[in-house]
């Protein structure tokens, strides 16, 4: 460990979040989700850092300061510049994906961003890699009924070259990552809810991963599947500690109550659940203050999920 009491990239006297970075032969481009502006909101600032520590923009480098907020960057690198993505809620209705362009010289090169993709509802969460070609930025996606993966190749000179669905599998995907092979191929990863799986019943989270190019017969996302995976019962996260959030079946047209039961048949707890009080994705939070560790039922309706609480 070369520098113990650490390298102040940013001294700003307001909160930097969320740190990305790149390398482009000579100095690193390090980016980040800042506070300064003010009024609980983010723009999106960095610094290059040569590779003997030395700061090469103390005061940082604007690269987005666009209406309401832009928050979690990351960044990568053509051979020629970089290009920083982010979700960014300009439009002040939805979270939407742009990019900027930014020089060796740390100069940026598109300063009102570029639009990668402002589809209905929100976006969140990019990540993006070259592939000696293009770049290929993937992000968390809301315009369906869950949260899938969307992605989109974007050339060196800035251009949106296609946009396409990554993963549309069942249930909820989000939080993806991606990296660049030999070959050009790219592994994007996310994770997933996973019901059923190979004959086995799961009803939790896993970590998914997909190549591009994408190969031709092999694909999860069966729009039937997905459908009727839509009308059951979900429980997550599980296990879970403090709360969980119930999934409702979409075919649920009255009030039917949740149920939770310990492992005795005892009943621990009832709420009502009409679903005019849910959320628009059918979704219900559920504290699970007063309930020890241990194992549960959860019944909603006909249909039952186990879940395990921990501390």
């Amino acid at each position: 460990m070369l520098d113990t009491s650490g390298i102040p990239l940013s001294t700003d006297t307001t909160g930097q979040k969320y740190p990305s970075i790149a390398f482009d032969g000579t100095n690193y481009l390090v980016v980040w989700q800042d506070g300064r502006c003010g009024s609980y909101e983010y723009d999106i600032y960095g610094t290059r850092v040569s590779q003997t520590g030395a700061v090469l923009e103390p005061a940082g480098i604007a690269i987005s300061t666009a209406d309401n907020s832009q928050s979690y960057p990351s960044i990568a690198y053509d051979g020629t510049n970089y290009l920083v993505v982010w979700e960014d809620y300009r439009s002040g209705h939805y979270y939407d994906i742009y990019a900027a362009r930014v020089s060796q010289a740390g100069a940026v090169l598109d300063s009102n961003g570029i639009a990668i993709s402002n589809a209905v509802n929100d976006e969140h969460y990019p990540a993006i890699t070259f592939n000696e070609t293009n770049y290929f930025v993937v992000w968390q996606d809301r315009r369906g009924a869950y949260s899938d993966i969307y992605g989109a190749r974007v050339s060196p000179s800035g251009v949106l070259i296609d946009s396409f669905p990554v993963s549309t599998q069942e249930g909820d995907q989000w939080s993806p990552a991606l990296a660049c092979g030999s070959a050009n191929q790219i592994l994007i990863t996310y994770v997933g809810w996973t019901g059923e799986y190979q004959g086995r019943i799961y009803n939790t989270n896993r970590i998914w991963g997909k190549f591009y190019p994408f190969v031709p017969g092999i694909e999860e996302e069966n729009s039937k599947v997905k459908m009727e995976g839509a009308k059951l019962l979900e429980v997550y996260p599980n296990p879970a500690k403090t709360v969980i959030r119930v999934r409702v079946p979409w075919s649920v047209k009255e009030q039917t109550d949740l149920k939770i039961f310990d492992v005795s048949g005892k009943l621990i707890k009832e709420i009502a659940t009409p679903v005019s009080q849910s959320r628009n994705d059918g979704e219900v939070l559920v504290s699970l203050k007063g309930i020890n560790p241990g194992i549960y039922f959860l019944r909603f309706g006909t249909e039952t999920r186990k879940f395990l609480v921990i501390r």
